[in-house]
């Protein structure tokens, strides 16, 4: 449980970072993803998952 919080919190800190950074650039971007296919949106999100999933068995 605490290796998933611990993953969980790197996650939000990510995410964080650009609307902290750049938020001009942030909400250009938001815009922009607002605008794609929800499929184009979905492959994008499979892809992520699957990268993700791939990192943690090598890690693993």
């Amino acid at each position: 449980m605490l290796e998933f919080l611990t993953g969980l919190a790197i996650a939000m800190i990510i995410e964080g970072m650009m609307p902290f950074i750049s938020p001009r650039s942030w909400k250009v971007a938001m815009v922009k993803i607002a605008e794609l296919k929800d499929t184009s949106i979905r492959r994008f999100g499979f892809v992520v998952m699957l990268s993700g999933v791939l990192m943690l068995s090598i890690i693993r």
